[in-house]
């Protein structure tokens, strides 16, 4: 049902219970905050913390020359705003404005930065204050590098943008300083390092000194980052061109010196192998080659002697080789009226040596005879013989023995001077 056909008692009904239902819940939340509040009563309690006093408006030409004291304070408030404060929420100062060098007893003030917090006492209620006359001089700046690059990184020389700056403060203190150290960190820097670094006044064993002021308060440094170079001695090995003569090989290959120093990154250092030289030239050569060369280094290295040489030595040799020629067997000394036949009318002579030397024989090269002075009709075997003057060496003669068939001439059995050799067949 519409509201609008409600009965007019039921409406008025409503808008009454609706207003006490509001009432009463403003009633209960004053009573809450009533309560709350009667619980949480004011109390005065000490602070519990030594308070810092800050000296202000000190004139420009003094300095403070003693410790000023801390205080104690007393605070009132709620008690929950009491339990929660802390020395941050005060400040307590001596104001210097417009005193003289010496000694002044100033009434400490104490401000309350916490509205629901107040100072109810303080002690001291005032401290001794000495102000002394500002000297100045100038000190020189040093740099003091903190950590260290990864491995394989140099630290080179700070560069700073003053090299003097000025110390002002008590005598007795400004005495005492003897450099305005800037502090950089360069851990894990593997570029420049350029910052702006706070300047502490140094003595000369290193102490820190306070109560000084520096001017500039910091200065512009910039440290030099830059990538090692390191040194390694790697094995030089020999660059070959060319083929020597044909039915030559090389022998040996050495170098002097074997080693070259190079220089460059750890990285490359550690990824190098050895260096080289520029080639050398063995074409068609016949002997021993001795020859300077020019070391080249691995890729990403340069040598610690730009322009090395060194010595290359190359050994060269003849293949060994063997071959077989088949010789005719000649008959020497044959008596008059005999003829002979031979069986095998040749022997095979295998002979080793030098390629080159193999290469210009032939089987008239070698003279294979068998000796036949006194020999009679009829069958006999008798060794041969190999005449050779070159410098290979004869492995074996294949038959080393040959079948003389010896027969007498006929209608010339009497003839005594007949050719030693004749008749060999």
């Amino acid at each position: 049902m519409p509201p609008a056909s409600l009965p007019r008692f039921l409406v008025a009904r409503l808008r009454r219970d609706l207003a006490l239902f509001v009432t009463a819940a403003g009633l209960a939340l004053v009573i809450w905050f009533v309560i709350t509040d009667s619980e949480n009563v004011t109390v005065t309690e000490p602070l519990g913390f030594a308070l810092p006093v800050q000296a202000v408006n000190i004139p420009s030409d003094l300095a403070v020359a003693s410790r000023v004291p801390p205080v104690v304070i007393d605070i009132a408030g709620r008690e929950d705003d009491v339990g929660r404060a802390t020395p941050d929420d005060f400040v307590a100062t001596v104001d210097l404005t417009g005193l003289p060098p010496g000694a002044h007893e100033i009434a400490v003030n104490i401000r309350s930065r916490d509205e629901d917090v107040t100072v109810r006492s303080v002690q001291p209620q005032s401290v001794v204050v000495i102000l002394e006359s500002v000297v100045s001089r100038q000190v020189p700046v040093a740099v003091e590098i903190e950590n260290s690059p990864p491995l394989g990184f140099d630290v080179g020389e700070p560069v700073t943008a003053e090299s003097l700056v000025t110390v002002s403060g008590i005598p007795q203190l400004v005495r005492l300083v003897d450099t305005a150290v800037a502090r950089i960190d360069i851990r894990g820097a593997t570029v420049t390092v350029d910052a702006t670094v706070s300047l502490q006044a140094r003595t000369s064993t290193g102490a820190a000194v306070g109560q000084v002021q520096i001017s500039p308060p910091s200065i512009e440094v910039e440290v030099p980052v830059e990538q090692a170079v390191f040194r390694r001695a790697v094995a030089v090995t020999p660059r070959i061109h060319g083929e020597p003569a044909p039915g030559f090989r090389v022998r040996s290959i050495s170098v002097e010196p074997v080693t070259a120093v190079v220089v460059g990154t750890l990285a490359d250092l550690e990824a190098a192998g050895s260096a080289t030289t520029e080639p050398v030239e063995i074409s068609d050569r016949r002997g021993d080659l001795r020859a300077s060369a020019v070391v080249v280094p691995p890729s990403g290295l340069a040598l610690e002697q730009p322009g090395l040489t060194v010595i290359v030595t190359v050994g060269l040799a003849p293949f060994t080789v063997e071959a077989v020629f088949p010789v005719p067997v000649e008959v020497t000394g044959l008596g008059g009226g005999l003829s002979v036949s031979l069986a095998p009318r040749r022997v095979a002579v295998r002979v080793r040596g030098p390629a080159p030397d193999i290469a210009e024989l032939d089987a008239s090269s070698f003279r294979v005879t068998v000796n036949a002075i006194g020999v009679q009709p009829g069958v006999r075997t008798e060794p041969v013989r190999v005449a050779f003057s070159g410098d290979v060496d004869i492995v074996s003669v294949a038959p080393r023995e040959v079948t003389l068939v010896v027969e007498r001439i006929s209608g010339d059995a009497g003839s005594a001077n007949g050719s030693s050799d004749g008749g060999a067949r």
